[in-house]
Order: C-alpha cells, then structure tokens, then sequence
C-alpha cells in the first residue's frame, strides 16, 4: 500500500486556487488535500461506478480524484526509476516531474491519471490527460504495477 499520512477535504485551503485535489509526497510519507468539503454522500458512491466526469455526481468525482492522489503516494514508495523511464518512453515524453511543462505533459500525472483509471470502472475519455487509447493506458498500468488493471478496453 502507498504511505498516506493525511487525507483532508477543504474547498477553501490556498492549494485549491487552480486544483482539484494535491498530493505531497516523498518515500515515506504523503499528505493529500481533496479540495471539496467532506459533506458528500460517500454512501451512495456504488450508484455513479463508471462515472469519472465532470457530469458526474460529485461523491464518485471525488473518489476519482483520490484514486489518483493515491496514485502518487503509491508511485512516491514504490516506482523505480527504471520504471519511471519506461513509462516515459512508452508515452513518448521527457519529463517526469517537470514543473515548466503543462500538468498533463507531466508523467507522474500520467502515472496517477492511469493508476486512477486501472482501479477504477472509468473510461479513458473520462480522463483528464486527452483520452488516451485504452490500450495506451492498460499497458501503462502493466509497466507501473507489473499487474492487469481492473478496468478492461472492452
């Protein structure tokens, strides 16, 4: 499991400005800040399974978002740099924290995006990083976890 120190819901924190959510991290610990208030209605959340856009109800945006905040506690303790680089060179682009570049340029967003869709039942077009092919992605999945994602091209 990723190494999660802190999960908090606040729409009104300075980090929330231009984000939906924001994950600090390093090997051994990551704060995660999901900027909405904690008042959603987690109980109903199996109602919106496969629903990961803005049209969305919020509690299953909102579980999308976290999904991908874990992903980067996750990639934090357990990427190798090697496997950080092949994920860069299957996706064709330099960077993999670089903050000069665009946010979905970024591969560690790219890593999170896909680690958020192999969990989950959203689609790629849900994504926030310009629909990447579902094969793009699962192969991604496999190349960060050495496993088959949950979610399926099908």
């Amino acid at each position: 499991e990723p190494i999660i120190t802190s999960i908090t819901f606040d729409s009104q924190d300075s980090r929330c400005e231009s984000k939906r959510g924001n994950a600090q991290w390093s090997e051994d610990r990551t704060d995660i800040l999901i900027c909405t208030d904690a008042d959603a209605d987690w109980t109903r959340i199996e109602e919106y399974a496969g629903c990961g856009g803005a049209d969305c109800p919020a509690p299953q945006r909102i579980a999308t978002l976290l999904l991908h905040e874990i992903g980067h506690a996750w990639t934090a303790a357990h990427l190798t740099p090697a496997r950080q680089q092949a994920l860069i060179d299957h996706v064709e682009l330099t960077t993999w924290n670089g903050k000069s570049v665009a946010w979905e340029q970024r591969r560690v967003e790219w890593a999170a995006e896909t680690l958020a869709w192999g969990l989950s039942e959203a689609t790629n077009r849900e994504l926030m990083l310009n629909a990447p092919d579902c094969a793009t992605l699962a192969e991604g999945f496999h190349i960060l976890t050495r496993t088959s994602a949950l979610n399926t091209c099908d």
